[in-house]
């Protein structure tokens, strides 16, 4: 044998591949995989090229440079085993919008690759792959129905095929609920009950409880504790303050959509007005207040109550505006009157008491009484005015020139008419701590206060009043009413929009200086809205004066433009009743 031909190495490594292929063959047939080759003879690895059923086994092997085919002689008779995979295990569901969350453990894939997943929603019976595929937990089933109950299955999908189906497991696809609608707020005591409906759709879940904003949607609070029916009471707000209000309902899902907005402003109840003046009248009284704090909401009403709030009654028509009348009282009976102010959240507390007294009309004789269509006033020339009142033949009067004695405007009867300069002067008259003043006036736009009559001139501090209407803005057309203070002279009172122009309407002034009190009156009916102040009326107003005019102040200032037909002075303030009765007695002569 030549020792060129002869390479003991090659012997030994022959006989190990054959070896090495005779083991893998009896791993294969034995059902164990072959995941590499074990093979890892010196100086290179050696691998399995390919395994044939049924055939020889092949190897190449990289040795000191050669390439050598190692024939085991026979065939190795065996076939690879293919182990299937296993289905996932722990399926559990999670709710979607129209689909399921399904997550679990995965299977034992086998020999193969895992490639998909299948899943069957009605238990089993039938399967589909997920397209695209989903290889991994959680898996997601889409398309489902809100609100119905699916039952879940999966198999696992590898190259080595498909195994056998899961455990099931239930789920329910939902979504968040829809919109609820704001059917109506009430206004409470720093609160708001929201009344609604609930949404269309409750998502597949039912509603647990519900959140509101009060910003318009800015931020949302959930209602504590859970409430799932209407009203929703919304507390902790401040009164006067105005809350845009949306809901959203809450099922297992979350919030759903937001509602449309709707306003309410938390309101309490009024505070108690302060009674300060009645004005008796027939079978009735007026009584002059000012209003409590309305409590965040406007008061829209008054009740009045005769017999110390056991029973309380609603002023009708509705009047929130000082004076009220109050009607159903006997004449000469002292009755004791409280008022309490009505708003959106209901009545308000009760005043403290006034007493008063209803009395029929009695007629009272004017003490002065200047009336241009009466001859024994005013003889129809020359320039005294006679006093034909109580105190008759004193207290007469001067016309100055440009007064007009005329017929006057729509009417038959005789007036005094004032062109803003005029006047007609009187000497001095005490006119008492309370007296009333009562004229037919026919007035004409003058941009600027018109002195009726006055007993002290303009911005005069001393002791004294001035009774008119003033315009000084644009068409107010003001009851108007100053006195001196002692001070400034300006202490004042008025009323707008009261004054007609062009038109005969009779005017009173009441003024009680003991009361400290100012009423005005049109066409025999007192009117709302009256200012008042403790320092408007002082004693001693109607003090002995020197002089006091018709027309103008005393000092010629503020001269009216208007025509006169009448003018009363009586001591006192006289009832409504007695106001109303001189008003109903001469009003067909006005043209009313």
């Amino acid at each position: 044998m030549s020792n060129r031909n002869f390479d003991s190495r090659v012997v030994i490594q022959r006989l190990r591949d054959k070896n090495m292929a005779q083991n893998f063959a009896q791993f294969q047939q034995n059902g164990q995989s072959i995941i590499n080759n074990p093979q890892t003879s010196d100086p290179s690895p050696q691998r399995i090229g390919q395994y044939y059923d049924g055939a020889g086994t092949a190897y190449e092997q990289n040795l000191l440079g050669s390439g050598y085919t190692v024939d085991l002689g026979a065939t190795a008779n065996f076939t690879p085993s293919i182990i299937p995979p296993s289905p996932p295990t722990n399926l559990s569901a999670t709710a979607g919008n129209a689909s399921l969350s399904i997550a679990f453990t995965a299977g034992n894939i086998g020999t193969g690759l895992l490639v998909n997943y299948e899943y069957s929603i009605d238990g089993g019976v039938t399967f589909t792959a997920f397209s695209p595929a989903q290889t991994a937990s959680p898996v997601t089933i889409s398309g489902l129905e809100n609100g119905i109950t699916y039952t879940i299955a999966l198999k696992t999908v590898t190259t080595a095929g498909t195994s056998t189906a899961s455990a099931t497991t239930t789920g329910t696809p939902l979504s968040a609920p829809g919109a609820p609608t704001i059917t109506g707020i009430t206004t409470g005591n720093q609160q708001l009950s929201v009344e609604f409906t609930a949404p269309g759709s409750d998502g597949g879940s039912a509603i647990t409880n519900y959140e509101y904003s009060t910003n318009n949607g800015s931020s949302y609070n959930t209602v504590s504790p859970d409430q799932t029916t209407s009203p929703i009471v919304i507390t902790g707000l401040t009164n006067g303050t105005t809350y845009t209000i949306r809901l959203k309902a809450v099922n297992t899902i979350g919030a759903g959509t937001a509602s449309s907005s709707s306003s309410g402003t938390p309101a309490g109840t009024p505070a108690a007005p302060t009674l300060i003046y009645s004005l008796p009248g027939d079978n009735s009284a007026y009584i002059y207040f000012t209003a409590g704090a309305n409590g965040g909401s406007a008061i829209t009403n008054y009740e009045y109550s005769t017999d110390s709030e056991t029973t309380w009654n609603a002023l009708s028509p509705a009047d929130e505006n000082t004076p009220v009348l109050i009607p159903g009282l006997t004449n000469g009976v002292v009755t004791s009157i409280q008022l309490r102010a009505v708003n959106v959240s209901g009545p308000g507390t009760a005043s403290t008491p006034l007493s008063v007294t209803a009395q029929a009309p009695i007629n009272p004789n004017s003490s002065l009484e200047y009336d241009p269509n009466n001859g024994a006033s005013y003889s129809g020339s020359g320039t005294t005015v006679t006093n034909i009142g109580s105190l008759t033949g004193t207290i007469n009067g001067t016309m100055s020139g440009g007064v007009i004695y005329q017929n006057g405007t729509g009417i038959s009867r005789k007036v005094f008419a004032f062109d803003g300069n005029d006047f007609i002067s009187f000497g001095q008259y005490q006119f008492g701590t309370s007296f009333t003043i009562s004229a037919w006036v026919y007035p004409i736009e003058k941009v600027s206060i018109n002195g009726l009559i006055a007993n002290v001139g303009a911005n005069q501090a001393p002791s004294g009043f001035k009774l008119g209407w003033n315009n000084w803005t644009a068409n107010n057309r003001t009851m108007y009413y100053e006195g001196g203070n002692g001070s400034s002279g300006n202490a004042q009172a008025s009323l707008e929009n009261t004054v007609v122009y062009n038109t005969w309407q009779y005017l009173t002034y009441a003024i009680d200086t003991v009361s400290k009190i100012v009423v005005f009156l049109r066409n025999g009916t007192p009117v709302d809205t009256a200012s008042y102040s403790t320092n408007q009326i002082v004693p001693g107003i109607g003090t002995d004066n020197a002089e006091f005019r018709v027309g103008t102040f005393t000092d010629g200032s503020y001269g009216m433009r208007a025509q006169l037909g009448y003018i009363k002075v009586l001591n006192g303030v006289t009832s409504v009743g007695d106001i109303q009765a001189d008003y109903n007695a001469s009003k067909a002569s006005f043209g009313l």
